[in-house]
């Protein structure tokens, strides 16, 4: 759109599919060996070489514009929810669900839905158990990046470091964050299609696995307030093309 040629930096577990997609919207691919982290760091390594203007989704600035762009734009999803629940006169949602890869998603809608919930308003961060950063750094109180390869079915959820300004955003809203088993995180996409929701990919569907997860156990139901009076709201980020 603004007429400037653009250059996507991947690590090499993205599908091939993904690839072409980008592709077709007329960038070019840089392929990177290692994880999505790896990829980050090869982008901003590019820019700060000179060859580009960084846009990127993940920062360790808490004060990074182009960050909180992109943290903008997934604002919108909340405000159409709040517009579209109240306008056809729904009950507000008691519980978010909503997955996670550096958290920008996660903090919008923590930000956009603040105050707008039903009791107990709570909203519960999902990732796979083998890329859980957000988890991690809400436990430390700060970004820190997990080692290994971080395989899962959800790639886009594949994630070793949480972006600091989101990690901020969802400390300040008490949003709670869990890691789902990797079965789970696979079979959630067919489950949402079997109730009769959108065809969705593992990343996609990582909220439901986290419901799913979460409604498993007494102990875990009572952990997160859910009950038959519970109305869950989730994000569906992703549609099978």
């Amino acid at each position: 759109l603004a007429g400037a040629p653009a250059r996507v930096f991947l690590h090499d577990s993205v599908p091939a599919a993904r690839a072409a997609r980008i592709m077709q919207q007329g960038a070019e691919i840089v392929w990177i060996s290692g994880t999505y982290d790896d990829a980050v760091d090869a982008a901003a390594d590019a820019a700060l070489d000179g060859d580009g203007l960084l846009i990127a989704d993940t920062t360790m600035s808490l004060h990074d514009p182009v960050v909180d762009d992109v943290m903008a734009g997934y604002g919108v999803i909340a405000a159409e929810l709040r517009q579209q629940v109240d306008g056809a006169g729904h009950a507000r949602p008691t519980h978010l669900f909503v997955q996670a890869g550096v958290g920008g998603l996660a903090a919008a809608m923590a930000a956009g839905l603040e105050g707008w919930m039903a009791p107990p308003a709570r909203i519960i961060v999902v990732e796979p158990r083998t890329a859980g950063c957000v988890v991690l750094g809400l436990a430390k109180g700060r970004p820190e990046r997990l080692l290994g390869a971080l395989l899962t079915a959800a790639e886009m959820l594949s994630c070793g470091e949480a972006s600091a300004p989101a990690l901020a955003m969802l400390q300040r809203y008490g949003v709670a964050a869990v890691t789902v088993e990797e079965a789970g995180i696979e079979a959630a996409p067919e489950l949402l299609l079997a109730h009769g929701g959108p065809a969705t990919t593992a990343s996609g569907a990582a909220g439901l696995a986290g419901l799913v997860d979460a409604l498993s156990e007494p102990w875990s139901r009572e952990v997160h307030e859910l009950g038959a009076r519970s109305r869950v709201a989730l994000i569906v980020s992703e549609a099978l093309p």
